[in-house]
């Protein structure tokens, strides 16, 4: 299990603490629900390598979309 690594400053997380995110709920909505998210995107130039990626959340990676 993970935790959601959204570090940026205007998302008041979302997901309560001690919420762990389950592997199997990648891409779904619900509690331990996440996704692969770029931090810098690829149409801005971001490549698929672990170091521009974050684990986040499903609330907080659709507040970035």
């Amino acid at each position: 299990m993970a935790a959601c690594e959204c570090r940026l400053d205007n998302h008041q997380h979302a997901v309560p603490g001690g919420v762990s995110l389950r592997l199997a709920n990648r891409g779904r909505e619900g509690e331990g629900s996440w996704e692969a998210h770029h931090i810098v995107p690829e149409s801005g130039g971001g490549l698929d390598k672990i170091d521009n990626c974050a684990i986040m959340c499903w609330p907080c990676h659709n507040k970035t979309l």
